[in-house]
Formats: C-alpha cells, structure tokens, sequence
C-alpha cells in the first residue's frame, strides 16, 4: 500500500487536497446550520417566554380582580400595598407586551390585544408613576402606549365638546 502511495504521489496528494476541501465544506456547513438553528430556536423560546409572562399577567387578573380597569382612578394613596401591586402588575404586563412585541409571531392580534390592556389601565398611564417608568420600555412599545393616549384625549374632547 505504502509502495503504491509512493508511486502515485500527484493522485495521492490530489485526495488530500480534496479530503480537505470537501472537510472544510462540511465544516461550514455545519457551522451555518447550527448558527441557523440557534437563531430559530432562540425565536420560539423567545414566543414561549413571552406567552408564559402574558399567562402570568392574566393569572394575576383573575387572582386580583380588583387590579382590573378602574383601580388607579379609585385607588387609596395610604394604601401602599394595593399600590406596589398594581404598578408590579402594570410592570409586568409591560414587559409581557415588549416580548411579545420583539417576537416573530407579533401582528396586528397581539398589537389590539395590548392596544385594550392599555385602555383598560389609561388612567394609570397619565399618571406621574408611569410617567417616570415610561422610558424603561421599548419604544415601539411606548408608542402604542402614547398612540393610546393621544387617542383617550380626543375622546375626551370629543365628548365634552357636545
């Protein structure tokens, strides 16, 4: 064998040039998919991470009903324990929404379903608590929050106009 190496040692050279080669491709190859799959698999925990954290805030709406709606227009200011709740809840609805703003499975559904928590809340979202919170979230976030606002605003105008 070694002899027969020897005696052909262009051709034997030449498959070591392409045993290379074709390893290098391989190599790539493998390196692009697994980047490809990393990506892609990062985009579906991503959609579960923001599911569980939605789950988690409507768990928390059935626990404490009271959080719903109209709390901060009636909320007591001496009670602090009903107000760190429901800015914590608040928190947390924001940062369900700004994952679910940053996945692949965001679309107009998801971006109503926010446009109605923030109505459902509007009294909190002109108050000075959220005001100094707001640039913690993302921007296309903020803008559907102040999308929401300005449109709050000339309902209301509308409203005490006639």
């Amino acid at each position: 064998m070694i002899n027969w190496i020897i005696s052909n040692k262009d051709l034997a050279e030449a498959l070591s040039y392409w045993a290379t080669a074709f390893g290098i491709v391989v190599a790539v190859f493998a390196g692009v998919w697994g980047l490809w799959r990393y990506v892609q698999d990062r985009k579906v925990q991503r959609w579960l991470d923001a599911r569980a954290l939605y789950t988690e805030v409507i768990d928390v709406s059935i626990q404490y009903p009271e959080l719903n709606g109209t709390f901060w227009k009636n909320v007591n200011p001496d009670d602090q324990a009903s107000t760190y709740r429901y800015e914590f809840y608040i928190a947390k609805m924001l940062m369900a929404f700004e994952e679910l703003i940053y996945t692949n499975q965001f679309n107009e559904y998801w971006r109503e379903a926010i446009i109605i928590y923030i109505e459902d809340h509007i009294d909190y979202f002109f108050s000075k608590q959220y005001g100094r919170e707001s640039l913690a979230y993302c921007e296309p976030l903020r803008d559907i929050i102040l999308e929401v606002k300005k449109q709050h605003e000339l309902t209301l105008k509308t409203n005490s106009s006639e």
